[in-house]
């Protein structure tokens, strides 16, 4: 199994969670971190993906919270590097670019620099 096989596996998984998170009212149930692997990068014998679940949307909020962003940032969109975000979670073990977030225009989930987007929801009214 190679390398580009297992993102392909873990995007493949991420979709099948979001099923059932939706099923069980929840906001988010998705892979995080590392996938960890055994093996060498064109041959893997193995891996395993860590999962979080994330019940409401007040959970996000209280990690967003923590990282130093307003009350009520979950779910906000912010115009960040030219283009608009749907604030979409929060990576705590990852503080600097702690915010989780969705590009509208593509769909596509990046993590933004906490700082940034602090800064950016300070200068705009809720």
């Amino acid at each position: 199994m190679t390398g580009t096989k297992v993102k392909e596996i873990n995007a493949e998984v991420n979709a099948a969670l979001a099923v059932i998170a939706k099923k069980h009212g929840m906001v988010s149930f998705k892979t995080t971190g590392n996938i960890s692997v055994e093996g060498g990068r064109d041959n893997i014998s193995a891996f395993r993906i860590k999962v979080e679940a994330i019940v409401s949307a007040g959970d996000v909020d209280a990690q967003l919270v923590a990282l130093g962003l307003p009350v009520a940032s979950y779910g906000r969109v912010i115009n960040y590097d030219g283009k608009k975000f749907l604030i979409s979670g929060a990576n705590p073990g990852k503080p600097k670019f702690g915010v989780s977030a969705v590009d509208i225009a593509t769909n596509k989930t990046y993590s933004l620099v906490t700082a940034s987007v602090i800064r950016i929801l300070n200068s705009v009214p809720a």
